[in-house]
């Protein structure tokens, strides 16, 4: 039974050891399990608010772009430079009247007659006008015409974009009067004659394009503030029919158109004689000699 108590002892003390040992372990592992999982979820929580933070600063930034870029529309539309053309067709009942209405409309909106034809038939009677109205006042002088017609009226506009031109003739003008100014010194400069006549060749040839820049600026710019518009009035005659017209009338009308008919042949007649005079004559002054000629002949037979 001695024998056996000291193995026991060992036993125990061997076990409790072990237990504080495990113990000890297990109390420096959780900590570093517990410390990995929460800096896992703080840099997770981290990368979220960064990424919304991201998130939101793209998100305004986009918005703000989107701002701006609204605002510089109406600028750069502003800075159109279109040239317009309208063409019009009106058919209307009373052509003086809507004539009259037209001018008035025109001296209304500010604007000049370019050209004007007129003709007149037994059908129509008709009118081309051409105008030059302020660009402010195109639409307005549009609108009124439209009421000049009862029906329909046929408008084409068509609008031209010259704006680049337009920069590019102001750049090449800049660029040549520079090149006007550098030329101006060195003619100042220059002593010798050679230098002299080349230089002043050149600036001739740089001046002659610096006015024809300024020319077709003047031009186009001119074309850009004065809109031009087309009017054509046509008035139609509509006679009516035969059926509609009284027997008195018709039979007036037959002898009338007869009598036409006569005078219309007797002057044909009359000029085809005037024509046919000269030949006559021609022939008549060939004939008489040979028609004696051959009447003596006939005669010496005879005999």
């Amino acid at each position: 039974m001695n024998y056996y108590k000291p193995r026991l002892f060992s036993l125990v003390v061997l076990f409790n050891l072990s237990l504080l040992l495990w113990g000890c372990s297990s109390q420096e592992q959780a900590p570093e399990h517990f410390h990995s999982k929460t800096a896992k979820v703080t840099d997770k929580m981290m990368a979220g608010s960064s990424g919304d933070r991201a998130t939101g600063e793209m998100a305004t930034e986009a918005k703000a772009n989107d701002a701006r870029s609204r605002l510089s529309l109406p600028s750069a539309e502003m800075n159109k430079k279109v040239i317009y053309t309208a063409n019009v067709k009106l058919t209307v009942k009373d052509y003086k009247e809507i004539r009259t209405q037209l001018e008035q409309l025109v001296a209304k909106h500010q604007g000049y007659l370019v050209n004007s034809s007129e003709s007149k038939t037994n059908q129509y009677q008709r009118g081309n006008f051409t105008f030059r109205v302020p660009q402010a006042e195109f639409d307005p002088f549009l609108k009124g015409i439209q009421k000049l017609d009862t029906s329909s009226p046929e408008i084409n506009i068509q609008g031209t974009d010259v704006t680049e031109e337009l920069v590019d003739l102001e750049s090449r003008l800049k660029a040549k009067q520079a090149m006007e100014k550098r030329l101006l010194d060195l003619m100042n400069k220059a002593t010798k004659t050679d230098d002299l006549l080349d230089i002043s060749r050149q600036l001739d040839q740089t001046q002659a394009e610096i006015e024809q820049i300024k020319g077709r600026l003047q031009y186009l710019n001119n074309k850009v503030d004065f809109s031009t518009v087309h009017v054509e009035i046509t008035q139609l005659f509509v006679s009516p029919s035969s059926a509609e017209q009284p027997l008195a009338k018709q039979m007036a009308d037959s002898f009338s158109a007869s009598l036409t008919g006569l005078g219309v042949a007797g002057e044909r007649f009359l000029i085809f004689m005037a024509g046919a005079v000269p030949i006559l004559v021609l022939l008549g002054a060939l004939g008489v000699p040979i028609y004696m000629a051959v009447r003596k002949v006939l005669q010496k037979k005879d005999v």
